[in-house]
């Protein structure tokens, strides 16, 4: 079963959420991304810092994954466990 976990975490008030993703190496099918879209999306706290949300992958079993490349198809195996945290 696939699930996911959020997470909140504290970003600069410039940051590009178009251009802002990031790798799990266990999982590199997939890219991670903020849930937000703008700066204007994210909490601030008192101090004026951002928070912005994003989820984890989470598998609750070993799972395989099928991979279509530019010039191969490829099937990886991914333990059970949590991906994609920031």
């Amino acid at each position: 079963m696939i699930k996911s976990n959020t997470y909140e975490v504290q970003v600069s008030a410039d940051i590009d959420f178009t251009q802002e993703f990031w790798k799990d190496n266990n999982v590199p099918h997939v890219d991670f991304v903020y849930d937000q879209s703008d700066i204007s999306e994210c909490r601030v706290d008192d101090l004026g810092n951002y928070y912005a949300t994003y989820k984890t992958l989470v598998l609750t079993k070993e799972t395989q994954f099928t991979i279509a490349y530019p010039t191969e198809v490829a099937t990886i195996t991914v333990p059970a466990g949590e991906y994609g945290i920031r």
